[in-house]
């Protein structure tokens, strides 16, 4: 009786999560990119609809719902009625896999099935160890999402007096999915301070790596805002949520509300990076142009050269920034061989930082000959030393952690995202 209760619960908060571009989809915009994403988008669609699939249940879901989260989440939910849980955990296995084999960019639907798994196995350890990454990490985040919620709404938690520091135990092994786990905690911690943005990130200051909750946090803030202010939003509203942070907060802040300023200029690159342009502190600017550059990747699905043009929209001391943020997005969903990819099709001039950034990334979660065996795959060995070593010109960011374990501090500066994930 216990799991058909949590399943329930799940449908609902599901219905209201991850809206991030889908409005854009919505308006009357007037542009050329915009048609060719939609198409991409029905192709994609028509893909699943029409692969040969061994597995009968995800063929039965694919035919029906295509890419389509909700219509997929409530067929598993019936599917879950009448096979155990293995054989439903598998389907959603093979369903995520699908997604990025085909190149479908899937963090929404990841999302939504990790909720889904939550409310299916109720367990945080197990739902955490029975699915690999998949879109990006957001199985994960739905999952911690979900756990929180659960918490909250069914065994009568207070937030305030919710332990979080130990929730990622479970995945120490693996540095990746820790990250993931964080990012999941601060979606839980948003929605469960009912949108309290600085309640929510002064929570997430008791994890180590509290960055990757502040992305998590800003990011479940982000949507809320929109679907509050969406009659009303207003550019000036947008930048003050993150000028009015700690520095600290502000590269997720913005990270996120790219995502709204975005859609207050109906998907106008050039329009958005030129507010961010309004700002007065020059990080502020280089945290909005990354921001932008994040939230163009999941609009311009895999389309390198158009993540170029668009930032070079920019105002050329800053169009670096925007492409560090399609870069994270690269190779944070579609992994780092796309990222290589993507440093390939650059203007000569931004090669060189693209490349570290790579590097940059490998560093925070491999060692030094792995590092060097993923830098080989560079186009040109000139390349190589650059990819391994190289410090990028870092964001200053006035921030130090604690390791709890260790006693250490962790100067921020050592970090070339500052906060970003």
């Amino acid at each position: 009786m216990k799991k058909n209760v949590q399943i329930y619960i799940t449908i609902p908060i599901i219905a209201i999560s991850l809206i991030f571009l889908i409005y854009s989809s919505q308006n009357n915009l007037e542009t050329n990119n915009l048609d060719k994403v939609e198409n991409e988008t029905n192709l994609y669609d028509i893909k699943l609809k029409n692969m040969p699939i061994d597995d009968p249940h995800v063929k039965k879901i694919f035919i029906k719902c295509g890419i389509e989260k909700h219509c997929t989440v409530e067929s598993l939910q019936r599917l879950s009625e009448s096979e155990n849980k293995k054989t439903v955990i598998e389907t959603a296995r093979e369903i995520l896999s699908t997604y990025e084999e085909i190149g479908f960019y899937c963090h929404e639907n990841g999302h939504h099935i990790g909720m889904f798994l939550y409310g299916l196995v109720g367990n945080l350890s197990e739902d955490i160890l029975s699915i690999e990454k998949r879109c990006g990490g957001s199985v994960h985040h739905g999952i911690i999402q979900n756990y929180f919620t659960t918490s909250m709404l069914l065994k009568n938690q207070k937030i305030d007096e919710f332990e979080i520091t130990h929730i990622c135990d479970v995945v120490l092994e693996s540095s990746l999915s820790k990250t993931e786990c964080l990012h999941g905690i601060g979606h839980g911690l948003i929605e469960s301070y009912n949108y309290d943005l600085i309640s929510a990130l002064n929570r997430c200051d008791e994890l180590d790596e509290a960055h990757y909750c502040y992305s998590g946090t800003a990011m479940g803030f982000g949507m809320n805002y929109f679907e509050t202010y969406k009659e009303s939003l207003n550019e000036d509203e947008i930048l003050r949520v993150c000028k009015d942070l700690e520095e600290k907060y502000q590269t997720a802040c913005y990270q996120y509300q790219a995502n709204n300023l975005l859609i207050l200029k109906n998907l106008s690159t050039r329009d958005s990076l030129a507010v961010c342009d309004t700002l007065e502190n020059t990080n502020e600017i280089k945290y909005c142009y990354r921001g932008i550059g994040l939230q163009i990747f999941s609009i311009y699905n895999n389309n390198f050269e158009l993540y170029t043009s668009e930032c070079l929209q920019g105002n050329p001391n800053f169009q670096i920034y925007c492409l560090f943020g399609a870069e994270i997005g690269i190779i944070d969903q579609l992994g780092m061989n796309k990222g290589f990819e993507f440093c390939k099709t650059l203007p000569e001039k931004f090669k060189s930082d693209c490349y570290s950034q790579i590097g940059d990334w490998l560093r925070k979660h491999h060692s030094p000959n792995e590092v060097k065996e993923v830098c080989s795959k560079v186009e040109d060995m000139k390349y190589f030393e650059i990819c391994t070593s190289k410090l990028l010109d870092r964001i200053k960011c006035d921030v130090e952690f604690v390791n709890r374990d260790s006693n250490k501090t962790i100067d921020m500066t050592d970090f070339s995202d500052c906060g970003f994930q």
